[in-house]
């Protein structure tokens, strides 16, 4: 037993003295890293990086060692920007290495870590942009400083791309999310994973996603002598509804296809639906296709062009509380702004289904999406509580009865709000309607009306 403790004894004392060999080491050569890597910035950053405090790390990040740039802001790189204008804020950005690297005299940065922080891309009408921080590269020059990352983290990123000349517009909070390749060769794979909440993606007038959660898990294959990025059959995943993206970038050009895998009508409305999260689980049958192409050059004055064919057949969903259903749907609808804003469309070129108060057909074209210009015709009815066990309308407390449509419309609605009604013609009836509006105790009965247009 004596002997046991005498081992341990010494054993824990060498270890000590390495650790104080260690944190000497460090205390010695912290200017130099630091100036090491600082000045390896400052070779490439043509705007200047303000940053809060530089530190070195070992322990904490055991077996790496690692630089911690805390309160990291680079400014916009635009001529008359403000100091309020952000492209980077980050509370840190740590780097780390190789500790016998560093022994060794040579910096080799291995892994990249960010959290949390802001990033904000901006294009300005006239085409200028706000990212253009690099200064052009000297081949000629030497440094000690090597890229070998193999593994980049990244928690509670908030990225904001804004692009004014082509009227595109994404907002996304990257929650978690590790990205792992061997960035220093020129052909590599890369793994990417995480979990991301899109606030908001907009092209021109038309808000394509807002406030979802999006899940991703896919490889991509880049090949740096030909500028090329190539994503294969990859999964993603929004609201839990699952789709497939597949597709590449080149030095010029841009082309995906995303399609839907499989999402049953029943998951679109219980995550999608405007009920709120009170609301129980829809039931029925029924699965939604989408097929959109994404492609256009990679100009920052030429909007990306989305071409979105979607559509539904014999669709089913019922209501869990009254047992309300609504059968027979059938969807066709189409999307594109190939050809600008100008001829921006959203189109449904057939909307069908069935309630308990009858069938009910329309068709919708909108254009014109800076004062939407609206035509269509619809015909048939609706039960009103049916409606709005899916949609909620928003001033209502309770609703039941039946509106009858028969009617065609064309109508623009203004950039001022105002409402032109170019055309308006037919019937609009409501059947046995009973009506309760929220915070109002009335509760109307056995409404009849009919109103002609």
């Amino acid at each position: 037993m004596k002997s046991i403790v005498k081992v341990l004894k010494w054993f824990f004392a060498i270890l000590s003295v390495i650790a104080l060999l260690i944190t000497f080491s460090l205390y010695l050569f912290k200017d130099k890293i630091i100036g090491v890597v600082i000045n390896e910035a400052n070779q490439y950053l043509a705007v200047p990086v303000k940053v809060a405090k530089v530190d070195i790390a070992f322990w904490g990040s055991f077996p790496n060692l690692s630089v911690d740039f805390d309160g990291v802001l680079i400014r916009d790189a635009l001529p008359d920007a403000h100091t309020t204008d952000t492209l980077l804020f980050t509370e840190k950005i740590r780097l780390k290495f190789n500790p016998l690297d560093l022994w060794n005299g040579n910096y080799h940065l291995k892994a990249l870590e960010i959290r949390p922080g802001t990033i904000q891309i901006r294009t300005l009408a006239d085409g200028q942009v706000n990212y253009n921080i690099t200064k052009p590269s000297d081949s000629e020059s030497t440094t000690p400083f090597e890229l070998k990352l193999k593994k980049i983290d990244i928690s509670n990123l908030r990225v904001v791309y804004d692009n004014r000349a082509t009227g595109q517009y994404y907002a996304t909070n990257i929650r978690k999310s590790r990205i792992s390749g061997d960035f220093s060769a020129t052909r590599y794979t890369v793994d990417a994973k995480g979990n991301a909440f899109v606030k908001r993606a907009k092209s021109g007038e038309l808000s394509l996603i807002r406030n979802k959660t999006l899940d991703y898990d896919f490889q991509l294959l880049v090949d740096t002598d030909s500028s090329l990025v190539s994503l294969p059959d990859a999964q993603i995943s929004i609201e839990g509804l699952p789709f497939s993206i597949k597709g590449k970038v080149d030095a010029d050009s841009l082309n995906f296809r995303v399609l839907s895998k499989d999402i049953q009508l029943t998951d679109l409305a219980n995550n999608f639906s405007l009920a709120g999260d009170e609301i129980k689980k829809f039931k029925g049958a029924g699965k939604l296709d989408v097929d959109l192409a994404i492609f256009g050059p990679l100009d920052n004055t030429t909007p990306t062009t989305l071409i979105c064919d979607f559509g539904v057949e014999n669709g089913k969903l019922t209501e869990p509380f009254q047992g309300l259903t609504i059968s027979n749907i059938s969807v066709d609808g189409h999307y594109s702004n190939q050809g600008g804003a100008a001829k921006e469309e959203l189109v449904l070129r057939k909307l069908h289904f069935q309630t308990a108060g009858g069938p009910f057909n329309a068709n919708l074209k909108i254009t014109e999406f800076a004062s939407p210009y609206i035509q269509g015709q619809a015909n048939g009815k609706i039960n009103a509580a049916t409606a709005h066990a899916l949609f909620r309308f928003p001033t209502i407390d309770q609703i039941r009865g039946d509106v009858k449509v028969n009617a065609q419309f064309k109508i623009r609605n203004k950039a001022d709000g105002k409402m032109d009604i170019q055309q308006c013609d037919g019937t609009v009836d409501l059947e046995r309607m009973e009506l309760k509006f929220l915070e109002d105790k009335r509760l109307f009965r056995n409404l009849n009306a009919g109103f002609f247009l």
